[in-house]
Formats: C-alpha cells, structure tokens, sequence
C-alpha cells in the first residue's frame, strides 16, 4: 500500500506539469480496470456534455460517475425557481447516468420543491454528515458501495461546506473517524469525496475535493474539466496503480435529450 501512497502523489504532482497520463503497458489477464469519472462541478449549461461523456465510457468500462458541487443554475442566469424548471431538472439528472452527488445547498433548494411524483432514485445525494436528509425528497445515503467486476468499490460523502442556516451537520472530521472503519471492513477500495482546502490526513485510496498527506488526491473547482481515474486491481482485488487524465468538457458534444430540457429551461423559465 506504501508503494500505491508513492506513486499517488508522484502523479498528483505531476499534475502541473502534464494533463494527460496512460499505462505503460496493456491490462494483464489477472488484471481488473475500473474507472472513476470526476466531476468538481456541475451545471445545468454543461450537463448536456456530462452526460454524453458518462454514457461513452459507461458503455465501454466498468465506470462510477461523480460529481462534487451541483450547482444547478450559474449567477447571472438563475431562473425562477418554478415547478416546471425542477420538473426539467429532474429529467436531466435522471438521463444524466450519475452514480453519486455530494450534498450542496442549491441541491437542498430545489428538493424543497420536488412533488411527491418526481423520481429521485435515479442518482443518490451523498452527505454521511447531513442530519436533516429525511426533510427532502432525495434519495440520500451516507456512503456508496458498487461491486464491480468482483471489486467492491465504496464511497463516502462528506460536505465541509457546514454554513448553510436550515440544515445541521454534524463534524465531518468526526463522521469520517467514524465511517471510515465500518466502509473498509465492507469493501476492497475506499474514495472520500467532499468538499475543503484543508489537508486532509486519513487511509483512503483516492480524495476528491480536498488535498491529502499521503493519498492519491484531487482538488479542482473548474465546471470545464473532467477527471478520468483509471483503477488496477490484481487478482486478489488489492488496488496496484492509480492512472488519470484530465479531459476538457468543451471537446464533447451535447447529448440530444438534455439539450432539449436545458433549452426549456433557459428559453422559457427566465424572468
């Protein structure tokens, strides 16, 4: 596991200086390939080419799509808040193929005005340290487990982004110290995804949304870029590299039927 540490952070330094990573050799027989597709943010003007991209690689890889911030209008084009907006924005999460959000307030505002007959179970909303998940009609969950190609794969949302006046936290520091045992007794990979500039010091694989001391890590805030994380495990699902690039969502096209709920929102919700 040291050697994964020491490899993890030669690539993140790496960052600067190179976008772009491949393997040096192909997949061996005993080998198992998995991919994490990294989101740091999401709008509904880019979620259009989010999900084109999700469903290329989910065709053609055993893939988990995540998304750290969903910020579901920009600033300056925020329509009113209408039922039929949320109604779209619902369909675009579900045509999205996202596994997991981390929990965000524009997510909480527009839960509140979710009906009773939109569906949500199409993605969860991750936030292990948000105790008020009962009030909304999302589908929330503290952590998530997917067992792909043998490989249990786990991860755990928790939201440092506590300001938010209606909803209470508990200290993510805490929630962390505590589910973090209880998900590595569970599965054969472990990914934190959350949301702080504060070096974070605990035993996961890979963190998203924060930089670490001693773990493969990616802290990004652009809503343009994609993260591709690609995962080996051998034979005995124990993780032996960790391969990534960045990829420019401008390069991707529009997925058709996304495209035309975006174009209802913006078109006719704006006031």
């Amino acid at each position: 596991m040291r050697n994964v540490f020491q490899l993890a952070k030669a690539i993140t330094a790496a960052l600067v200086i190179s976008n772009c990573f491949t393997p040096k050799s192909p997949l061996k027989s005993n080998e198992k390939k998995i991919k994490l597709l990294y989101f740091p943010t999401w709008t509904v003007d880019k979620a259009a080419k989010i999900s084109t991209f999700i469903k290329q690689e989910k065709n053609q890889n055993s893939t988990i799509a995540l998304i750290k911030y969903c910020q579901i209008f920009p600033p300056q084009e925020r329509p009113c808040d209408t039922a039929k907006t949320i109604e779209l924005i619902m369909k675009i999460f579900e045509h999205s193929n996202v596994d997991a959000i981390l929990f965000s307030g524009d997510l909480l505002n527009v839960s509140n005005h979710i009906t009773a007959n939109t569906s949500t179970n199409k993605f969860l909303v991750l936030g292990a340290n948000v105790l008020n998940k009962r009030s909304t009609r999302f589908f929330w969950q503290d952590y998530l487990i997917n067992k792909i190609c043998g490989v249990r794969i786990a991860i755990l949302g928790v939201t440092f982004d506590t300001l938010n006046p209606t909803v209470n936290y508990r200290d993510p520091n805490f929630v962390i110290q505590k589910l973090l045992p209880i998900i590595k007794s569970r599965s054969d990979f472990q990914c934190l995804i959350t949301n702080t500039n504060d070096t974070l010091d605990y035993p996961f694989n890979v963190i998203l949304g924060a930089p670490s001391k001693n773990t493969f890590w990616i802290n990004s805030f652009s809503d343009n870029i994609v993260y591709e994380i690609s995962l080996t495990f051998n034979i005995e699902n124990n993780l032996s590299s960790i391969v990534f690039k960045q990829i420019e969502l401008d390069t991707i096209f529009e997925d058709p039927t996304i495209s035309k709920f975006k174009n209802e929102i913006f078109n006719n919700d704006i006031k």
